[in-house]
């Protein structure tokens, strides 16, 4: 038997998932050469360790909703991490989580990892949640 979630059903879940943290979730750097997979947890990940390398984003910040083929996302302006570390930093990409449990939501690897970043230069990630109904998979 196939569940099937409408299209509001999806972008409500969404909303839910990034409300769950209350003040939001945690937009986070990682340094160690990992591509993710389905079985990693947050430990497979070493963060960065400054405050400069995690962003909290609140849901009020999610303010673009889009559902194309019963795939729905949720979007918020671009962030922008400022490397104040006083030297460069290699970045493999970036983890999602809920800072109340650290359950990782989600990892996405950079495009041409390592990311080297010099001190006083940015990384800018779109913050984005998206699910899709299972008859699309």
């Amino acid at each position: 038997m196939t569940q099937v979630f409408p299209d509001d059903g999806l972008v409500w879940s969404l909303k839910q998932l990034a409300n769950a943290a209350g003040s939001g979730m945690y937009w986070r750097l990682y340094e160690n050469n990992v591509t993710p997979s389905l079985a990693d947890t947050l430990a497979t990940y070493t963060l960065s360790d400054t405050a400069w390398g995690r962003i909290q984003v609140a849901l009020a910040s999610f303010t673009l909703t889009q559902v194309a083929a019963h795939i729905g996302s949720i979007q918020a302006p671009d962030i922008v991490f400022t490397n104040g570390s006083g030297g460069s930093k290699n970045f493999y990409g970036y983890v999602i989580y809920e800072p109340t449990t650290n359950k990782l939501v989600a990892a996405a690897r950079f495009d041409a990892a390592p990311l080297v970043v010099a001190n006083g230069a940015t990384v800018t990630v779109t913050p984005i949640l998206g699910d899709a109904d299972e008859s699309t998979l």
